[in-house]
């Protein structure tokens, strides 16, 4: 991830860290308390982070990641690309004999991933803190928790959550990418708004296709992985 301070082809911040960890940190907490409530008359609240630990690395984590990918990196980037060809950014390019999309495309998707990646694991670790304060402070026992999401069994599935949310990062800025590139050749045309409109424009499509490519990559994900597993 990158700061906001950079070039306009550096959209992410660590700000989208914060949401992440406190989304999935809520969660955990919530999940844990209601989990007591209904596992405790049972005698079962050991059975707890067993109970949660492979949706939340596989499902949870990869998918509220993806979420906050779309909602800061994807609409920043079209927003900037249009934002650059507002300021004849892309015309000066051609002029040094680069076409934009060979110098923008690749690091986009790079960066997605790298984030998607990176997100997913903060969220997953968050999840485990969140639970395993609300235990500490009830006055439970945090180890049967902890020992559910850090035993080596666990291990391969932490990975491909963390691959999966690399995956729909990726996708995203490319889906992203794509709506800023058709935005800009539109200017290009002299067709559509311009100034703040197209810039405001290109990100909200690039979030709703972003929201609709993780509605359908998390149905072929159930169907292709979890239906088998």
């Amino acid at each position: 991830m990158t700061s906001r301070r950079g070039s306009l082809g550096q959209e992410a911040g660590w700000t989208s860290l914060l949401p992440v960890v406190v989304l999935l940190g809520t969660m955990g907490a919530v999940a844990c308390l209601h989990g007591l409530i209904v596992l405790d008359p049972m005698g079962a609240t050991a059975l707890l982070g067993h109970a949660l630990d492979r949706v939340t690395c596989r499902q949870v984590a990869p998918l509220l990641a993806a979420l906050v990918v779309a909602a800061e990196s994807a609409s920043a980037l079209a927003g900037a690309m249009v934002v650059m060809a507002l300021q004849e950014g892309w015309a000066a390019l051609r002029l040094l004999g680069r076409e934009p999309w060979t110098w923008w495309g690749p690091s986009a998707l790079l960066r997605g991933g790298r984030e998607g990646a990176l997100l997913t694991a903060a969220g997953f670790l968050a999840f485990v803190a969140g639970g395993g304060i609300v235990l500490a402070l009830l006055g439970r026992s945090v180890e049967p928790w902890l020992g559910a999401f850090v035993r080596p069994a666990l291990l391969p599935d932490v990975v491909l959550g963390i691959f999966k949310g690399a995956v729909l990062g990726c996708g995203i800025q490319a889906l992203a990418f794509g709506v800023g590139l058709r935005s800009v050749r539109e200017l290009e045309r002299g067709g559509g708004p311009g100034g703040d409109a197209a810039v405001g424009g290109a990100a909200g499509v690039a979030v709703v296709h972003a929201l609709m490519f993780l509605a359908v990559a998390e149905a072929v994900w159930v169907l292709l992985v979890e239906s088998g597993s």
